[in-house]
C-alpha cells in the first residue's frame, strides 16, 4: 500500500471512532495520518484528517485542544483553492462553534457558523446552518432559531442520518424554549431510534438527553430517568464529558431529595467532567465556563 493509501486507511479508520464507536480511540489513528498526510499528496485528505480529528478531541471534552486544531486547519487551508480543503475548513469552523456554544460563547460562535457559511455556499451549509439555529437558542432568540431551523431543514438531505439527528437536536432545543416538553420528547424519541439504526452510540447518548428530559417535564419521572440513566451509561463507557456533565446533572435533580446519595455521587461525576474541560480550556474561557450558572449549581450541590 503507498503512502496516500495508508493514509486513507488511518482517516477511515478515525472516522469510523468518530461517528460510530469510541472518539478517543480515534485520535491515534488520526494524529498518525496528520503526521504523515504531511509528506503526502491529498491535501484533502490532510484536510478531513484535521477535521475528523478535532471532532473526536471535542467530543472527549478537550475543548482546548479541539479550538487548537480548529485554528490550525483553517490557517493552513486559507491558501488552499480547492474545494474539498474550503469543505473541510468551513466543517472545522462549524465544530469550533460548536465547542465555543458549550461554553456560553454564542456570539463568537455565531461568527464562526457564519464564516463556514460563506467559506462553503451550499455545499456544506447544513452544517453552518444547524449551528447557527443552535447560536440562535442559546440567545433565547426562538423567532431565529426556527427560521435558522427551516433553512437547515431546506439545506438537509433526508438519507443523511446524522442531518437528521442533528435537526431533531435543536427541534427539541425550541420545543423546551416553547415550554412543549411533550414535542421534545418525541423528537428525542426519534432521534434516538436513527441514531441506534445508525449505530452512532455518541448520537444516542445526546439524543436519549433530549428524550429523558422530555420524558421528565411530562410527567413521566421513572421513564425518563431510565432513559437518562442509559444515556449516561453510553456517555461513561465512551469518555464523552461534554454529555457526562449535563445528562449527570439532569439525572441528579429528577431524583433529588428521593434519593440524595445517589444525586450527590452523579453530581461528583459531572463536576468531574466539568473540571477535565477546565483544566483544557485557556484560562480567560476557562473562567467564562465554570462561572456559568448551571456549572456553578453543580458545583455548589456535589
Amino acid at each position: 500500500m503507498d503512502l496516500d493509501g495508508v493514509i486513507r486507511s488511518l482517516v477511515d479508520a478515525g472516522s469510523q471512532c468518530a461517528f460510530h464507536g469510541n472518539p478517543g480511540d480515534g485520535i491515534a489513528p488520526l494524529t498518525a495520518a496528520i503526521k504523515l498526510g504531511r509528506a503526502g499528496r491529498d491535501v484533502a485528505m490532510l484536510a478531513r484528517a484535521s477535521w475528523l480529528l478535532q471532532v473526536c478531541v471535542a467530543s472527549t471534552g478537550l475543548f482546548g485542544s479541539a479550538l487548537h486544531i480548529g485554528r490550525e486547519l483553517r490557517q493552513w487551508a486559507a491558501a488552499d483553492t480547492a474545494l474539498q480543503v474550503q469543505d473541510f475548513a468551513a466543517l472545522s469552523a462549524t465544530t469550533s462553534a460548536s465547542v465555543l456554544r458549550q461554553i456560553g460563547q454564542y456570539s463568537r460562535a455565531q461568527e464562526l457558523d457564519e464564516s463556514a457559511l460563506a467559506i462553503a455556499g451550499a455545499r456544506v451549509s447544513f452544517d453552518a446552518r444547524i449551528g447557527l439555529a443552535a447560536d440562535a437558542v442559546g440567545d433565547d432568540d426562538i423567532d431565529q432559531a426556527e427560521s435558522m431551523w427551516q433553512g437547515a431543514l431546506a439545506a438537509s438531505d433526508d438519507h443523511d442520518w446524522r442531518q437528521q439527528v442533528r435537526l431533531g437536536w435543536v427541534e427539541a432545543e425550541i420545543a423546551f424554549m416553547s415550554g412543549d416538553a411533550a414535542k421534545a420528547a418525541e423528537v428525542g424519541a426519534r432521534s434516538s431510534a436513527l441514531a441506534r439504526q445508525a449505530r452512532a452510540p455518541r448520537h444516542c447518548a445526546k439524543s436519549g438527553l433530549f428524550w429523558g428530559v422530555g420524558l421528565v417535564g411530562i410527567g413521566q419521572a421513572a421513564e425518563g430517568s431510565q432513559q437518562l440513566r442509559s444515556s449516561l451509561g453510553i456517555a461513561m463507557e465512551l469518555e464523552l464529558g461534554p454529555l457526562i456533565w449535563p445528562i449527570a446533572g439532569v439525572l441528579a435533580d429528577v431524583l433529588g431529595d428521593d434519593d440524595p446519595v445517589a444525586a450527590r455521587g452523579l453530581r461528583g461525576q459531572a463536576w468531574e467532567a466539568i473540571t477535565t474541560t477546565a483544566a483544557d480550556l485557556p484560562p480567560n474561557l476557562a473562567r467564562v465556563w465554570l462561572a456559568r450558572p448551571e456549572i456553578g449549581r453543580i458545583e455548589t450541590l456535589k
